[in-house]
């Protein structure tokens, strides 16, 4: 599934998430993280999620986006960003 982000993308099991996960994956938070638009780059924002973001494998807080570049949400559930797109 692809997903277009606009300026700020929310993600979580929460129902108020533009990308919402099933609420079965008890580690992703209800508002894991984040992703905004902000001069023309894109950046991950990890929030206050127990599990931790991961971008290509390694924890972050925040991180500038690459075409390729994995987001993995507490382990559970992986996303690629591509083309200013997220697919699952």
């Amino acid at each position: 599934m692809q997903y277009k982000l606009p300026t700020i993308t929310t993600l979580g099991r929460g129902n108020n998430c533009d990308i919402q996960v099933p609420s079965t994956l008890t580690k992703v938070s209800r508002e894991h993280a984040q992703i905004k638009i902000h001069n023309s780059n894109m950046y991950v924002l990890y929030d206050q999620s127990a599990g931790g973001t991961l971008v290509n494998g390694k924890r972050e807080k925040q991180v500038v986006l690459r075409d390729r570049d994995r987001i993995s949400l507490a382990g559970a559930v992986e996303f690629v960003f591509s083309n200013g797109m997220l697919s699952s």
